[in-house]
């Protein structure tokens, strides 16, 4: 999917060269002049990060933050600011910010911090989505087949199984080969990597 990437800013011309800046690396950009604006052209799908200015008319960009989080947006937040300082910085990390730029922008270190939201984003979006498949996979498993796939993750042979269950080695084995099929997976070790996290939920 293709990133994009959104720009708070209310002054005109920096809102123009930010979005000439990331056109020139081929990042399509959507600006807006507050955060109401941004909340109604957001799409809760795409995949980016958010260039947040810190001195927006009638609120500051930190107090949005919460704000954003709340309305669902996952995007990481680059914080700008001309009015640079220790303390804000340290609350811009505190609240939850990716990155901190003073103004004037270097455009290095901004197309930098850019690229790195952005890849941190994607990743993000690669756990949720696998987060979802597990879960989807392991809803196929009777209560059962739960139980025979903990013991699976603990270590446990088929008789150590059978006997923790209270029943035989042989449909244990046969549990087993149901749930490798369900989740499908190949193999314990599979198992382990890809489920083991969520066992203990289940």
């Amino acid at each position: 999917m293709q990133p994009v990437i959104y720009v708070i800013e209310d002054d005109d011309l920096s809102r123009e060269a930010l979005t000439l800046l990331l056109g020139t690396v081929g990042l399509p950009c959507h600006a807006f002049a507050d955060v109401e604006a941004f909340l109604a052209g957001y799409d809760s799908q795409s995949v980016g990060c958010l260039i947040l200015d810190h001195r927006l008319p009638g609120e500051m960009g930190l107090s949005a933050l919460p704000k954003l989080r709340d309305k669902g947006c996952d995007l990481p937040v680059i914080l700008v600011t001309a009015y640079s300082s220790v303390e804000l910085c340290r609350r811009a990390f505190l609240a939850g910010a990716a990155d901190f730029l003073p103004k004037p922008l270097d455009d290095e270190a901004l197309l930098a911090s850019v690229q790195a939201a952005v890849g941190t984003h994607r990743q993000q979006r690669r756990e949720q989505a696998e987060d979802k498949r597990a879960h989807l996979l392991l809803a196929r498993l009777t209560p059962r087949e739960e139980d025979a796939l903990r013991d699976l993750l603990r270590g446990l042979s088929s008789r150590q199984s059978a006997e923790h269950l209270g029943v035989s080695p042989r449909t244990v084995e046969n549990h087993r080969s149901s749930v490798l099929g369900k989740l499908e997976a190949a193999s314990a070790l599979e198992l382990a990597l890809r489920f083991g996290k969520y066992v203990n939920n289940l």
